[in-house]
């Protein structure tokens, strides 16, 4: 038989987007970034023709539709403080997701702008684990047929807090687990090929970085995001961008060839 084709053909987008109170100006930063991001994908990746991009939030998104309102269930409808306000779907092909047939910059911008009223608790890892598990994927369920095995998974996190347990303090108690556990879950879906990954992880890391001098106040700036940090650095295709830079089109156009690579180097499972 002929060799398996090499590269990547078909890309799963996942963002996860925190938000919480203090998340307002990275969520427009995110909007206005997207059209360059999505472009430089589809120009880099130049046999990848089939796209599912889909979005989801920290937290049980109550703005969601009803049924489809628990962590990890991608949003299809916002509500809520500084929130889109607006229905997204139908999508095109008639999923809870975004595809290639879709106005992808008009659509993202509505599902992408989940607004400012979710909780303070951030569990960005329980949400990516439950919108990629097998019971939300499975048909007629909230994701159903988002992941696909043959398609590179692109997961794009952007949250001005760490994940963790902080003992309870302020109801913070994060996503269950530690990074190895996150890691192993994510690569478990992937048919245990953790090279068809790329993790883009916008976050707040040591400095230099473009937060304020304080670095972090609750509200401004960003908390130095270890765990998340540690969790993105065990991925051959990890990538790590300042979630407190003014314009994320840079951030973007430099990860593209991470996800550029990952595509070219993919392994067909099985």
């Amino acid at each position: 038989p002929p060799p398996p084709e090499e590269g990547c053909t078909k890309v799963d987008l996942l963002f996860i987007i925190d938000n919480s109170g203090s998340m307002v100006d990275e969520q427009d930063n995110l909007t206005t970034s997207f059209p360059g991001f999505i472009n430089g994908i589809q120009t880099a990746l130049v046999d990848a023709d089939d796209y599912h991009v889909g979005v989801v939030t920290t937290d049980a998104y109550s703005g969601n539709a009803n049924g489809c309102k628990s962590i990890g269930d991608l949003v299809t409808r916002t509500s809520g403080t500084s929130s889109s306000n607006a229905v997204c779907t139908p999508f095109v092909d008639g999923f809870r997701f975004m595809t290639q047939n879709d106005d992808l910059i008009n659509k993202f911008s509505c599902a992408a702008k989940p607004g400012s009223a979710g909780s303070g608790d951030e569990r960005p890892m329980d949400a990516v684990r439950q919108a990629l598990s097998a019971a939300k994927n499975a048909p007629g369920a909230c994701n159903d047929s988002f992941l696909r095995d043959d398609a590179l998974l692109v997961l794009v996190f952007i949250t001005d807090e760490e994940d963790d347990d902080e003992g309870g303090i302020f109801g913070s108690n994060g996503s269950s687990g530690d990074p190895p556990d996150w890691f192993n879950d994510i690569v478990a879906r992937k048919a245990g090929i953790e090279e068809n990954i790329v993790v883009l992880s916008l976050v707040g890391h040591e400095k230099p970085n473009a937060c304020p001098a304080n670095q972090w106040d609750g509200f401004n700036g960003a908390e130095i995001a270890t765990r998340i940090i540690n969790f993105t650095n065990m991925f051959t295709n990890g990538f790590i961008g300042d979630v407190c830079a003014q314009d994320y089109g840079p951030i973007f156009s430099d990860a593209l060839s991470v996800i550029e690579t990952a595509c070219n180097n993919f392994k067909p499972p099985g």
